[in-house]
């Protein structure tokens, strides 16, 4: 099977980081189309929200395939090959960069739907689970809709200011589906959320000393009910992904300041500079010193 892949520089104009698009299938472009390949197997190193407007259909994804109906919403990460199969769907496709979330990503993050719906949500349908999915029904897909054509609207005017309109509603979209989520009152989205609350909680409260009584008690989990739900929603155990992410926060001190090993170590939440360059190297596989010498000549270093 042909994989086509389409890069942000293929779609997004002028270095924009939103591009919106309204598609109905089956699709009159012809398979060699260079962008819109929304019934092609593809992948892209951008995200995409998708919501569907109408009919039903097929959504492939990776080696699994889930049915889609009206009022499905679902994300799609970088890189994962996925295409639509259907006689009749019509859908929205949000297509950004994961950039443009940087200036509200911290209040975000603090939305156990925003995590649910952005990072364990997609990794559950991309193992063939799908039961914690956003589905919107009456007003509120009615309010998603004017949201979006709104959003439609100012990317075509091109007046003045248009990316700052698009800007705004964009994030009042994202944060109204996350709000959505978390209104989600079945047992598998409930596990997610469940998770998503402590996902939160370590994302916003890094530097804090965690333990893990504590983070059972904001779950309401046994210790082990808790590891188990953690690494099937992450990979990992609640207490090394809190390591993984203060080795995340330490890389842009690193890059962006001239703060000491031990002042970053103590900023992120390491009580001592040996444990954090232990930990750094954990997760990096070189040293917080040579991690900065080498992103300050430009070259990118990748975790292991």
């Amino acid at each position: 099977m042909v994989m086509f892949s389409v890069s942000h520089g293929e779609l997004f104009r002028n270095g924009e980081s939103i591009r919106i698009s309204t598609n109905f299938l089956p699709s009159r472009h012809a398979p060699d189309h260079g962008v819109d390949l929304t019934y092609i197997p593809h992948h892209h190193d951008f995200f995409e929200l998708v919501v569907i407007l109408d009919g039903e259909g097929f959504h492939h994804i990776g080696e699994t395939a889930h049915s889609v109906f009206r009022g499905d919403v679902f994300i799609i990460p970088p890189s994962v090959p996925h295409h639509f199969q259907a006689s009749h769907l019509r859908l929205v496709n949000v297509m950004f960069r994961g950039n443009v979330l940087e200036p509200y990503e911290h209040e975000l993050r603090q939305l156990p739907g925003f995590t649910a719906l952005f990072t364990l949500e997609p990794r559950e349908r991309l193992e063939g689970r799908r039961k914690g999915h956003l589905k919107l029904s009456g007003s509120r897909l009615e309010e998603v809709e004017r949201l979006i054509h709104h959003l439609i609207r100012e990317e075509n005017s091109r007046a003045p200011g248009h990316s700052i309109m698009a800007a705004g509603l964009f994030f009042q979209l994202l944060t109204v589906l996350a709000r959505e989520y978390q209104r989600l009152s079945t047992p598998e989205a409930h596990r997610i959320l469940t998770i998503s609350s402590v996902i939160s909680a370590l994302e916003s409260q890094y530097p804090r000393r965690w333990t893990i009584k504590e983070l059972c008690v904001r779950a309401n989990l046994s210790p082990s009910t808790l590891r188990r739900h953690f690494i099937r929603a992450v990979g990992m155990p609640p207490l090394r992904y809190l390591a993984y992410l203060r080795v995340e926060k330490a890389c842009e001190l690193l890059t962006q300041t001239d703060l000491t090993m031990l002042e970053i170590a103590e900023k992120v939440g390491f009580q001592d500079s040996n444990y954090f360059a232990r930990q750094f190297r954990r997760y990096k596989g070189l040293s917080p010193r040579e991690f900065r010498r080498i992103t300050r000549r430009g070259v990118s270093t990748r975790a292991p």
